[in-house]
């Protein structure tokens, strides 16, 4: 039996600028239009310093005729969630539910419940969820209310977050009494599964998954590059085939997520010198198959950059925003936020791939998470004659253990890095003897709860270990 696949995903764009440093909060200009159909619009204010925007909502639509379609076939793996519901969350979601019947909040909760071990925010973080009819073949969609840049406790300037990422890096709600992430579901879907257990049946799509994915873009999961078909309202500058990227209005601001996007050799998307903004360049790489996240705990966890999808032809809203469909297809762990779902299909885990993406954007790993980059550590080549002994605890909160030995004296320097590559701290420097075992030590006191890498580089080898620094 065939499964139907979900349609890529559509990002919409509600234009509403405020400034935060205004007391009055007000509007300033509003718009709504289709990424990839649309274009923004000019007359949006600018802030000196800092400011906010609506953020893109992600629109998953239902087609019967997808071409990927006949690969998928009734036997789809099962991929069930690593939530204990035992273990307390470090996060809080709660949920403003408008029409939902009793057996879809239950689903939608379960979801809810799933990211709150996945990620950590001081800060509560709000969802409305509206279960209201749609268009015939639309599923849902979801996106972060507002986006925010330049405020104190963001690691890097003139760049947009997103709204619940915000306000954990601030330490508070950026926008009191408003929700952080915007969520809506057809009430008309006859192929709803409402089970938590992982095993819809063939021909029903899961609700916990299409929400776990929803919600994945509220938090962060999307960027803001585009492609130009040359009619209707300009995406770019009304040039078919040119790429473009930013919020207009707000020229050469990206989103996080745009920072760490780069093409097959290595370039920076946002580099304006290698891809002119817009320009028929960036447009072409975006259409390569041939984009990647940079992110420094995606490369550790992946062994290589994370491959977005990327197809030839650029389809509004699924390309670009999500894993590449190719690299993590239906059974794949990390296959949660690719472009298309199976009916049948169930995975109710982030996936390694996509937790440590959400920290190399910013976000504090809840404990599920930091579980899943630790497991999945990949195994370094080492040269002969090198025992690089296991990290332990780890997760550790006060301190660290890891162990080296050489068969050859070697000179020996161990650094400790961030996930921004920045030095922590250097933990050996200078000559190991043979056959010697020199015992590393990490102290944790001194550290913020995070992920970190440990470099040990010898006279022939190098190699890597990721270590978290639990709360």
């Amino acid at each position: 039996m065939l499964s139907a696949r979900l349609r890529p995903c559509v990002l919409v764009v509600h234009e509403i600028i405020r400034d935060p440093m205004r007391l009055s909060n007000r509007l300033f200009a509003v718009t709504t239009i289709l990424f990839g159909v649309g274009a923004m619009s000019a007359a949006l204010a600018q802030s000196d310093g800092l400011g906010a925007m609506d953020a893109p909502t992600i629109v998953c639509e239902l087609p019967t005729d997808h071409p990927d379609m006949s690969r998928v076939t009734e036997d789809t793996q099962q991929i069930l969630t690593s939530y204990d519901p035992s273990l307390p969350g470090t996060a809080t979601i709660t949920v403003t539910y408008n029409g939902f019947p009793a057996a879809a909040m239950t689903a939608f909760q379960f979801a809810v419940d799933i990211w709150e071990q996945h990620i950590e925010s001081t800060v509560t973080i709000r969802v409305t969820a509206n279960w209201t009819p749609l268009g015939a073949n639309v599923l849902g969609s979801a996106g972060a209310n507002l986006i925010h840049r330049n405020q104190t406790g963001f690691p890097l300037t003139n760049t947009w977050y997103p709204d619940a990422l915000a306000d954990a890096l601030h330490g508070s709600d950026l926008n009191p009494g408003s929700p952080d992430i915007n969520a809506n579901f057809s009430s008309n879907q006859p192929n709803w599964y409402f089970g938590t257990n992982g095993n819809p049946p063939p021909g029903q799509f899961d609700l916990v998954m299409v929400v776990l994915h929803e919600l994945g873009h509220g938090l962060g999961f999307f960027g803001t590059m585009k492609v130009d078909n040359g009619t209707g309202t300009m995406e770019c500058n009304g040039v078919n085939g040119n790429g473009c990227w930013g919020i207009t209005g707000f020229p050469g601001v990206p989103t996080i997520y745009d920072r760490f996007a780069e093409d097959g050799p290595g370039a920076s998307l946002i580099n304006t010198g290698a891809y002119p903004n817009p320009s028929a360049a960036l447009g072409t790489a975006l259409r390569s198959n041939s984009v990647h996240f940079d992110g420094g705990l995606v490369v550790t966890t992946l062994g290589m950059r994370g491959p977005l999808y990327a197809p030839g032809t650029w389809n509004a809203g699924s390309s670009y925003s999500h894993w590449n469909e190719a690299s993590f297809p239906v059974g794949n762990s990390n296959s949660l936020m690719t472009p298309f779902i199976s009916a049948g299909e169930a995975n109710h885990s982030p996936g390694a791939a996509t937790c440590a993406h959400f920290s190399d954007i910013g976000w504090p790993l809840g404990p599920a998470c930091n579980a899943l980059v630790v497991a999945v550590e990949p195994q370094a080549v080492i040269a002969e004659g090198v025992t690089v002994g296991s990290a332990y605890p780890n997760p550790f909160t006060n301190e660290l253990a890891l162990t080296l030995r050489l068969d050859q004296t070697q000179n020996v320097r161990a650094t400790l890095y961030d996930l921004l590559g920045r030095r922590v701290a250097i933990l050996h420097e200078g000559a190991v003897g043979a056959g010697s075992t020199m015992n590393l030590s990490v102290d944790g006191s001194s550290l913020r709860p995070g992920v970190y890498i440990v470099r040990i580089e010898g006279d022939g080898f190098v190699t890597t270990k990721r270590i978290v620094r639990a709360r």
